[in-house]
């Protein structure tokens, strides 16, 4: 039997808020960057990619398990209707992209498991590096589906659009945070 780090009722649901972000996200994406996507499967501004890493750091397994919940049904009905292994495909590498970062961010940056050393030097390279992860397994299953060709700017517009994404999320996040803690340091 396999033993859940955390009890079963929470590692369900964190993977249900995990879903529902990431699809909510990608839904506000989809429709502020519908005509500024130049290839398919590529934006300039990709917002879900902030909430991916957000969710990898702090939430290690059911943040990607939640990712690759949320993108299959997307994948299997809106962006390749009916066709079941481009959305598998597309859902396991929407979940391995945030999944790997993660490991190579906390083995090789030398990062906490609980964040407690993560600053923006580091953060800055968590961003550079699920960027790159990502739009490589993305524009690779992209090319090996024949969706795109190999030496298309797919890569590229993949890699700003991550970069870009998760900025925007970054700062929007530290804004709010400081926000809050600001209003509870008034009210004290």
């Amino acid at each position: 039997m396999i033993k859940l780090p955390i009890p079963p009722k929470a590692f369900f649901l964190e993977i249900f808020i995990s879903s529902i972000l990431y699809a909510s996200f990608y839904f506000l994406n989809l429709w502020l960057t519908r005509s500024i996507s130049p290839e398919y499967g590529a934006h300039w501004l990709f917002i879900p990619a902030g909430i991916a890493l957000i969710l990898s750091l702090t939430l290690p397994v059911t943040g990607p398990l939640g990712i690759s919940l949320a993108v299959f049904p997307i994948a299997y009905w809106i962006r390749f209707p009916g066709e079941l292994i481009p959305a598998i495909g597309i859902a396991i590498t929407a979940g391995l992209a945030p999944f790997i970062s993660r490991i190579i961010v906390v083995e090789r940056l030398k990062i906490n498991h609980d964040l407690s050393n993560l600053n923006i030097t580091n953060l800055s390279l968590c961003v550079l590096v699920y960027s790159v992860i990502r739009a490589l397994l993305h524009h690779n299953w992209y090319v090996f589906m024949g969706l795109r060709v190999s030496n298309s700017n797919g890569l590229v517009v993949e890699l700003v659009g991550n970069t870009l994404g998760a900025l925007l999320i970054l700062l929007a996040f530290k804004f709010f945070a400081s926000q809050y803690v600001s209003s509870k340091s008034k009210n004290q």
